[in-house]
């Protein structure tokens, strides 16, 4: 599944790798460095997400291409964001999650074994 994605990035010409199991970076140089414009993607339960490195996490509509997504994301600023813009969140309809469920999706991510266990 990530395979497949960070092939259609890279044929646009944006880096992209895993960080961990389930942390995908997406990046326009490598090594990312914090001035730059990147973020990390995972996929949940049939569901992908979105993170800002503060982490602010968005959902992404499941009818969105989330490659498509990516470059608009990585194209809306050159330098690090800490939230996404919000015409740029509300053109792709992404869906800010809140705290508590960006603690609890982080939580199931990172600190859990990697299985489907319910999340946010």
């Amino acid at each position: 599944m990530y395979d497949l994605l960070i092939a259609s990035l890279k044929d646009k010409g944006i880096n992209a790798f895993l960080q961990e199991p389930r942390q995908l970076v997406v990046t326009p140089n490598v090594p990312y460095l914090p001035s730059f414009n990147s973020f990390w993607l995972a996929e949940f339960m049939g569901n992908w997400y979105l993170s800002t490195w503060l982490p602010a996490i968005y959902l992404i509509p499941k009818d969105k291409d989330i490659c498509d997504v990516c470059v608009s994301v990585l194209r809306s600023s050159r330098e690090a964001i800490y939230v996404i813009d919000e015409t740029c969140a509300d053109s792709l309809r992404l869906k800010r999650l809140s705290q508590d469920a960006t603690e609890l999706l982080l939580e199931v991510l990172f600190s859990a074994p990697h299985s489907e266990s319910p999340g946010p």
